[in-house]
């Protein structure tokens, strides 16, 4: 026996159509959930490399006599500053580079059609939205909050920095030993005035 559903066109339509609503919905929803914890991590790596490498001696001592995990951690980290660096870097790049996508895909979702009928628009008002958010609340507020609370900001930032360590760590390697290679080929042909701590100042 069929259901009236099959009977009626219409009422197959609409019940077509509400699952369909439904997971745009919650997509939409997904996606926002997505971009904030993006947008966390990237404030995170921000605001730990202002944290990390504003860190005095009398800082850096007080960790090694802190006997906490997240203390632990940060001293290890500090004992690898370039590789320290490397993996900020590359993971906030990898972070700021997931937030365009998920952004385009967030976007498609809210403006529908909308880079079909206007390309210009549409990159151009993701490209403010995307640029909006990393600039203020990945790149300045974090920075401005490190500096004000360096120690803090690196004790909490210590076991997200350790996981990206692990992940990043062959990648993070590469940069530092393509890095080292580039400075020794320079400092070979810099300037004979110029001192080694201006030297590793301008790289």
């Amino acid at each position: 026996m069929g259901s009236s559903a099959d009977g009626d066109p219409g009422l197959t339509s609409l019940l077509l159509m509400v699952p369909d609503e439904a997971f745009s919905a919650s997509t939409v929803t997904i996606l926002i959930i997505i971009i904030l914890i993006q947008l966390l991590l990237s404030a995170i790596t921000s605001g730990a490399e202002t944290a990390y490498f504003s860190l005095s001696d009398k800082d850096i001592n007080y960790l090694k006599l802190k006997e906490t995990g997240s203390a632990r951690q940060s001293i290890r980290l500090l004992d690898q500053p370039k590789i320290l660096l490397a993996t900020i870097l590359i993971g906030n790049n990898f972070i700021n580079i997931s937030i365009v996508i998920s952004m385009k895909l967030l976007m498609d979702k809210l403006l529908p059609g909308l880079e079909e009928s206007n390309t210009t628009m549409f990159f151009l008002a993701n490209a403010v939205v995307v640029t909006f958010l990393l600039v203020l609340f990945a790149e300045v507020l974090p920075k401005v909050y490190a500096t004000q609370n360096n120690m803090r900001m690196a004790l909490f930032a210590a076991p997200i920095l350790n996981i990206m360590t692990g992940i990043f760590r062959p990648v993070s390697k590469l940069m530092v030993s393509s890095t080292n290679y580039i400075e020794q080929r320079i400092s070979s042909k810099k300037s004979p005035g110029l001192s080694g701590k201006d030297f590793e100042h301008a790289i």
